[in-house]
């Protein structure tokens, strides 16, 4: 009779033969990990934080603070659907141009399509929309008449063109 063959380690361990790893032996070393460095970077707008040529280390960028957010705009259809544009406290311009705080590229947008703004009136924080004479008009929660001038509650809907947007605020 042959004498049954035994898988072992490189210890002499036994083990099973669909065992890769001895649960007895220590895991084998693991590669050092360099500290993480935090550098402060000023916050500007075109600027990208500099790119090391080998990064041989986790690098950790901490960015200034930003302008505090006081709500949202969520894209509720299409390409925008997901994305939050966030609105800081007083006013926010939105169009497809430049310049403007929401940036929103689609041929139904005007290049300065509305401006929504914050406002504190007799201590309560209310949020203003102002149509700019836009090319395609903003409507309000589904409505066929264009608004110029409309007070926006939570989770209104906001329509710029043919773009549908869900109002969030803090």
């Amino acid at each position: 009779m042959h004498p049954q063959t035994i898988k072992r380690c490189a210890l002499g361990h036994p083990l099973q033969p669909s065992w890769l790893r001895c649960p007895v032996c220590p895991e084998p070393r693991r590669v050092r990990v360099p500290p993480t460095r935090v550098h402060k970077l000023p916050v500007l707008a075109a600027a990208a934080p500099p790119k090391p040529a080998k990064a041989r280390r986790t690098e950790l960028i901490e960015v200034a603070e930003q302008e505090p957010c006081a709500a949202w705009l969520l894209g509720l259809e299409g390409r925008l659907k997901g994305q939050q544009f966030r609105l800081k406290l007083g006013k926010n311009s939105i169009g497809s141009a430049e310049g403007c705080d929401i940036r929103i590229e689609d041929s139904f947008v005007s290049s300065r399509h509305a401006n929504i703004s914050h406002l504190r009136k007799d201590g309560e924080d209310i949020f203003v929309l102002v149509d700019l004479d836009s090319q395609n008009g903003s409507f309000l929660n589904g409505g066929k008449e264009r608004e110029e001038r409309v007070e926006l509650v939570d989770s209104d809907r906001v329509e710029f063109g043919r773009l549908a947007f869900k109002f969030k605020c803090i």
